[in-house]
């Protein structure tokens, strides 16, 4: 029953006499959250150790470290996590259970368990609000990584929306629609969100579109106030699937060599789809036909009329073969399931970009020869949108900011490492050095041992604008990717610094663990550091050089704030 109902009853029952109805504290201000902070601190580790990091915007823990808390054994993990965050509610943003919602606990072989909760705020999820626990086979909690907003410190609206979720919806439609009148979109059913943003928290509605502008995918998701509809912040995102006689077949690449792959055959008919790997498969579009286009096929296993598509058809599986046996991870996502990659056969005037991940397929451009050969010819360049595609089945990293630079930086990172991995004969630290050849400038789209050999000359030849044949929003999309590439290079230099010291097989395993373990979706360079810390002192020990080297090779390259 509401709690201002029971009141009104307890009136009655005692005639109407005047009850005080005990209201809720007012808010902390920042300056009395600190304080309150600094005095729970000293209470947490003195009697639990720990050191901790906390997040610059949040004003919340972000990281706990080196904690030694022995959980209660007569209450679910969950519960005596909760326990333990309420007891420091400054620290970790929530003062009551019911802002807490579990999520899910994970078991690990060894009997350590992560256990990962929401904030709750009135019945109502806080986007992006979570927190993970980490517990050693003994039952001891050793590690918090938190992205959680201080409840008692940020107002919020009301939880009852004056608009319903239709009028939100054709609201967002009809934005889109005012923005790209050329793109037919859809929209999915709204959901109600608190958004934080600007230390408040805003009662949102949260709107995915999707659509089609020319050749390129559109999937974004909308956050439309509940209040007003207006647009309170926007992420992009985008979405495909298809299936029968796994056999043997051959095809020649655009580089010129000669390919096994993996097929599947009807009747007669012959089509890349690998259905020992999840049923992934390789179409090919062409102008103007709506994504993903059609599976590439074939009246013979050993003759394909697009080289492309062979090439990129060839190195899903080795990507597959290498995350499967070595981070036994089997699919982009763990549950089994391939990719779809799109191939571009002729060549576009403007050009498309050379390759991207839009959340569900790989898209690979044919470039403009013979400056730019067909980007999909290169291992790592499809180990690169592999690597957004694993990230984003991970710990979602959003695409913009530093969160969106850190996921370039880590795709380049994989694109290396799995060819070192899989092709040590060509493994060196640089990524499409075989299929861009510039007339001047450095032949690779990044170095990882020298980020600034191509970060000037790749934002050069990326500056896309719309006067060029690209639409507005598509313009702004490419120069945003752009800028994100020019600030990932510090990630994959400290990538290539860790592997000089411990190696590409250990760096990768260090790599691995902190995407899928660690990581969250607005994580920024210190969270990134410390989650390969965490990884590696989880893999190797506490005082293994390996976590020396990863602290090292992050202050190498300027990041400092993370756990020391």
């Amino acid at each position: 029953m509401p709690y201002r109902m029971v009141c009104g009853l307890i009136l009655v029952v005692l005639g109407c006499r005047e009850l005080e109805v005990p209201t809720r504290p007012a808010l902390l201000d920042e300056g009395q959250l600190a304080k309150a902070q600094m005095q729970a601190e000293v209470e947490l580790r003195h009697s639990f150790g720990g050191r901790l990091r906390y997040h610059t915007e949040l004003r919340t823990v972000a990281h706990a470290d080196s904690l030694n808390i022995l959980l209660a054994t007569g209450s679910t993990p969950a519960t005596a996590i909760e326990k333990l965050l309420l007891r420091y509610p400054t620290l970790f943003g929530c003062e009551s259970s019911v802002q807490l919602e579990l999520v899910d606990t994970v078991t690990e072989r060894d009997g350590s368990r992560h256990v990962t909760l929401r904030q709750v705020q009135r019945e109502v999820t806080v986007w992006g609000g979570s927190l993970t626990g980490h517990i050693d086979s003994e039952g001891r909690l050793r590690r918090i990584h938190a992205h959680t907003v201080p409840l008692m410190s940020w107002p919020a609206e009301s939880s009852l929306p004056r608009y319903g979720a239709e009028e939100a919806r054709q609201e967002a439609l009809r934005l889109l629609a005012k923005e790209l009148p050329q793109v037919s979109a859809a929209a999915t059913t709204p959901k109600l969100y608190y958004l934080p943003a600007q230390r408040r928290l805003s009662l949102v509605y949260r709107i995915e579109l999707s659509g089609q502008d020319g050749e390129l995918p559109i999937r974004q998701a909308w956050f439309l106030s509940a209040q007003d509809l207006s647009v309170r912040a926007r992420e992009e995102l985008v979405a495909a699937t298809d299936v029968p006689l796994s056999v043997s077949g051959r095809g020649v690449g655009v580089l010129g060599d000669l390919h096994e792959l993996s097929i599947a055959q009807r009747s007669d008919s012959y089509s890349l789809e690998d259905l020992r790997r999840g049923s992934q498969r390789t179409t090919l579009a062409k102008p103007l036909e709506r994504l993903p286009g059609r599976t590439v096929t074939s009246s013979r296993s050993d003759g394909w009329d697009s080289p492309h598509a062979v090439s990129v058809h060839a190195h899903l599986a080795t990507l597959w073969d290498y995350f499967a046996t070595t981070h036994q991870r089997f699919g982009w996502d763990g549950s089994g399931r391939g990719l779809v990659a799109v191939t571009h056969g002729e060549v576009r005037v403007p050009p498309l970009p050379v390759a991207l991940f839009d959340g569900q397929r790989l898209l690979f451009g044919a470039g403009s020869p013979p400056q730019l050969l067909p980007s999909g010819a290169a291992l790592d360049v499809v180990a690169h949108e592999y690597g957004h595609a694993l990230t984003r089945s991970t710990s979602e990293l959003a695409a913009e900011g530093e969160s969106g630079a850190i996921d370039e930086g880590l795709a380049n990172l994989w694109a290396c490492l799995v060819e070192r991995a899989m092709t040590p004969a060509q493994a060196n630290w640089t990524v499409g050095e075989s299929v861009y050849r510039p007339v001047q400038g450095t032949a690779a789209l990044a170095d990882l041992e020298d980020p600034t050999r191509t970060n000037q000359a790749r934002l050069r030849s990326q500056q896309v604008t719309a006067q060029e044949g690209y639409s507005a929003g598509a313009a702004v999309s490419l120069l945003e990717r752009s800028l994100r590439r020019y600030n990932a290079g510090f990630v994959g230099h400290a990538g290539f610094l860790i592997a000089q010291q411990i190696g590409p097989e250990k760096t990768a395993a260090v790599l691995y663990r902190a995407v899928t373990t660690y990581l969250h979706r607005y994580a920024d360079a210190d969270d990134l550091a410390d989650a390969m810390v965490a990884s590696a002192q989880d893999l190797y020990g506490a005082k293994a050089e390996s976590v020396t080297a990863v602290r090292s090779a992050w202050q190498a390259v300027g990041v400092t704030g993370f756990l020391r």
